[in-house]
C-alpha cells in the first residue's frame, strides 16, 4: 500500500495558500526571488498549480500508482537527488517518486531554488514522519542517484556517480510541429509552451516546424500576443538582436524575441527558430536524429511518444517523465 496521504495533504495546503493566504504566498515569492530573480509571482503560482493539479491530486496519484505494483521483496535504498533550479520546484517529481516508492531520499536542492523546495520537503516531513528526507552530502551512503543539470554538470555527474545506478540528465529543449490547421486557441496555447517560465525549462518550445506554404507572419503575430516584460528577459532579447545584427543574420523582430529560419536548435534565450517541411516524414526523421536533445513535441500532426497538446507542454502529468525514462521503474529496478 502506497502512502499517498502526505502528498495529498501537501496538495491541499497549496490549494489553500494560493487563494486564501495571500500573505503566505507573497512571502514565498519574496524568498524565492531573493535566490532567483527569474522567479516571478506568476511563474511560482503556475508551478504550484501544476503540482497541485497534476501531481498531488488523489485520483491522479492512485491511477498512476496502479501501474507500479510494489515488488514482494522490496528493500529500501538510499537515493540521491540533485535538483536543477531553472524553474520553480522543477525537482519535485523526482522527490515524489523516491519518497512514494519507499526509498530514502538524500536531497541536494539548487541554490537557485532552495526556499520553495525546502518548504515542500518540510511539509512532507511534518505530514509523515516515517519519510526519510535527508540532505545530500559528500558522505551520504548512496545506492543510486537522480541528477539533473546542464551539459557541463552532466559530465561532472558521470565522473562522480558513474559507478552506481543513475538517471543523469542534461540539457534538452522542446519543439512544435504545426500542420497549418491549428485553431486560434491552439496557437494561443503555443505561446504558453514558448514563454511560460521565460523559455528556461526543458519543456519550453524554442523550435518550430512549419509546412512549406505556412505564412510566417501568422506565427509571429500569435507569439507577439504574449508580451514578456521581465527586465532580464528584455536585456537578453536586446543582446540577442545585437548579436544577430553583428553576424548579418536575417531575422524577424517580435519586439521581445527574435524569430529566424535555422536548421538546428535555438542558441539563446529569446531566440526562436523555425524550418519548413514538405512532408511530415521529413520532420519525423529529423526528430529521430536529434532525439537525445528533445524533451517533448507539441503537435497533432505527427506521432511521437512524448507528444503533447498545444498549451500543455508546461503541465506534465505524473507519467510524463523527463527524457521519457520511467523514474518509478528505475527505482524498483534497484537491488
Amino acid at each position: 500500500m502506497y502512502r499517498t496521504a502526505p502528498f495529498i495533504r501537501l496538495g491541499r495546503m497549496i490549494d489553500s495558500i494560493l487563494p486564501e493566504r495571500p500573505a503566505v504566498f507573497d512571502e514565498l515569492v519574496r524568498l524565492a526571488r531573493s535566490e532567483n530573480p527569474w522567479f516571478t509571482a506568476d511563474s511560482i503560482r503556475l508551478s504550484l498549480q501544476a503540482m497541485s493539479q497534476k501531481m498531488l491530486d488523489r485520483e491522479k496519484l492512485e491511477s498512476w500508482l496502479e501501474r507500479y505494483p510494489r515488488p514482494a521483496h522490496f528493500e529500501p535504498r538510499n537515493v540521491g537527488i540533485v535538483m536543477a533550479g531553472n524553474i520553480p520546484l522543477v525537482g519535485f517529481l523526482d522527490l515524489l517518486c523516491v519518497c512514494i516508492s519507499g526509498h530514502r531520499a538524500y536531497v541536494k536542492t539548487s541554490s537557485k531554488d532552495t526556499a520553495l523546495m525546502k518548504r515542500a520537503i518540510a511539509a512532507l516531513a511534518t505530514a509523515d514522519r516515517s519519510l526519510t528526507l535527508l540532505p545530500l552530502t559528500e558522505d551520504s551512503p548512496l545506492d543510486a542517484v537522480i541528477a539533473t543539470g546542464s551539459d557541463n554538470t552532466n559530465r561532472y555527474f558521470k565522473r562522480k556517480y558513474g559507478s552506481m545506478p543513475g538517471l543523469l540528465r542534461k540539457n534538452r529543449t522542446s519543439i512544435a510541429v504545426l500542420g497549418g490547421e491549428e485553431s486560434p486557441e491552439e496557437l494561443r496555447g503555443l505561446t504558453q509552451d514558448v514563454f511560460d517560465y521565460f523559455g528556461m525549462g526543458c519543456r519550453s518550445v524554442s523550435r518550430f516546424f512549419l509546412p512549406e506554404n505556412y505564412k510566417i507572419g501568422e506565427l509571429l503575430h500569435r507569439l507577439q500576443e504574449r508580451n514578456v516584460t521581465h527586465p532580464n528577459y528584455r536585456n537578453a532579447y536586446r543582446h540577442q538582436k545585437a548579436m544577430l545584427h553583428m553576424q548579418s543574420t536575417d531575422f524577424l523582430d517580435g519586439g521581445f524575441f527574435t524569430l529566424r529560419e535555422h536548421s538546428g536548435f535555438s542558441e539563446a534565450l529569446p531566440d526562436l527558430v523555425f524550418s519548413r517541411y514538405r512532408d511530415p516524414a521529413e520532420v519525423e526523421q529529423w526528430i529521430e536524429a536529434h532525439e537525445d536533445s528533445i524533451q517533448c513535441v507539441v503537435t497533432r500532426t505527427i506521432p511521437h511518444p512524448r507528444a503533447v497538446a498545444f498549451g500543455m507542454a508546461q503541465q506534465p502529468e505524473l507519467w510524463d517523465y523527463p527524457d521519457g525514462k520511467d523514474v518509478m521503474a528505475f527505482l524498483y529496478s534497484l537491488e
